[in-house]
């Protein structure tokens, strides 16, 4: 089902750090973010709870149909909580062409609705390494009804459930996904 949200507002993070999120309840809506360079990712939940990124284009063109990479797309920081996308056509993220990770979970997220890897027209933008990556506890990647099924497909690794320093994250459940095209693993 195409993207159907509205997109409002185009920012170039070439001179830019991130848009850090640092506050509890905070929806980032109808943004197109290109070109944002910052290890920790175009936009950032770095704390908080309740947070809300949806119905934007991460990593593509206004169009949503080339890539203008950031190097990590979305980051939830150690801590941190918060709802990527939606079970809504107009709540699904566009994370695609970025190139290290297009989302990274160091905190808690329910990952739902996106494409992740796919432009807005289904087809494949360039590999990032990770579609998804999970360095933390009970992340929810899809769900259970079908319009929680994320669209990750044309990285190097669909979905990678990372070991770090605190040990093998648990609980965390990848439901319900298109998963394919990932050139290394899903």
């Amino acid at each position: 089902q195409p993207f159907n949200g509205t997109l409002l507002v185009q920012v170039s993070g070439a001179a830019a750090n991130s848009i850090d999120i640092s506050a509890s309840n905070v929806t980032v809506s109808g943004l197109v973010l290109t070109s944002f360079n910052a290890q920790n990712g175009a936009i950032v939940v770095s704390s908080g709870i309740s947070n809300v990124i949806s119905g934007n284009y991460i990593g593509v063109s206004p169009a949503g149909t080339s890539a203008s990479p950031n190097l990590v797309g979305v980051s939830v920081g150690l801590g941190a909580e918060g709802l990527i996308g939606g079970t809504s056509a107009a709540a699904r993220n566009i994370i695609s062409g970025n190139t290290s990770t297009q989302l990274v979970s160091l905190g808690k997220a329910v990952i739902e609705g996106n494409y992740i890897g796919p432009l807005k027209n289904g087809s494949l933008g360039p590999a990032a390494t990770y579609g998804v990556g999970l360095y933390s506890n009970d992340n929810v990647v899809g769900g259970i009804g079908s319009s929680s099924t994320n669209l990750i497909a044309g990285n190097q690794t669909g979905v990678a459930v990372v070991s770090t320093l605190l040990g093998i994250p648990l609980g965390n459940s990848i439901l319900n996904n298109q998963i394919y095209a990932n050139t290394l693993a899903a």
